[in-house]
């Protein structure tokens, strides 16, 4: 099983909430998934994905700018590069890109498409994107 970096942020920050109710299997499996951060087991590619629940939360959760900006150098201290999902928003943008975030997706952009329609898109997003 492969994890996001993110993901096992998130997970671990539950677990703490409800840490007198888990067993040592259940820290095991933490412990687990992190050390997978370590073999580079995450996302593949060297790609690490920052959950859209954080992305939701942007402008009005400060927890969830903190956690983004530990994902995000925790990625780049292990050479991985940030794709931030979920953006719906110029505001979730704007703070993504001040916080240095290179890759986002989502709905801001374009709903999912077949790659037949990837080209087309792409030119319509062009100005946008050496606007940036």
């Amino acid at each position: 099983m492969k994890s996001t970096i993110s993901g096992v942020l998130k997970q671990a920050c539950r677990d703490a909430a409800n840490w007198p109710a888990k067993t040592s299997r259940h820290y095991r499996e933490r412990q687990h998934r992190i050390a997978e951060l370590r073999r580079r087991e995450v996302h593949g590619d060297d790609k690490n994905k920052i959950d859209r629940s954080f992305i939701r939360e942007l402008g009005k959760a400060n927890d969830c700018m903190a956690i983004i900006r530990a994902v995000m150098r925790l990625g780049s201290s292990l050479g991985m590069i940030s794709t931030a999902e979920g953006v719906e928003t110029e505001e979730q943008l704007e703070i993504l890109r001040a916080e240095g975030c290179m890759q986002v997706q989502g709905f801001l952009f374009s709903k999912a498409v077949p790659a037949s329609e990837i080209p087309p898109l792409l030119g319509r997003l062009q100005p946008r994107i050496e606007a940036a």
